[in-house]
């Protein structure tokens, strides 16, 4: 990587936002006490929440939509 030009940019080089984001996403919604969730449920619960945070929501409603129209 060009860790300097993207310095430059005030672009991220480390993963500690992706970690801190992924932690934030994942630990809110499915590791709350008493929640069990099966790997399909949970597969389509971090989907929804990681379209939202990515204010993405209209993009991953038309790749549903898209899903259920080819089956």
């Amino acid at each position: 990587m060009r860790y300097g030009s993207y310095r430059k940019r005030g672009m991220q080089i480390g993963s500690g936002v992706v970690e801190t984001s992924c932690r934030h996403i994942v630990g809110l919604r499915l590791k709350r006490p008493g929640s069990r969730w099966t790997l399909k449920g949970a597969n389509a619960m971090l989907a929804i929440k990681c379209a939202l945070a990515n204010t993405r929501w209209v993009d991953f409603m038309d790749w549903k939509v898209g899903m259920s129209q080819a089956a």
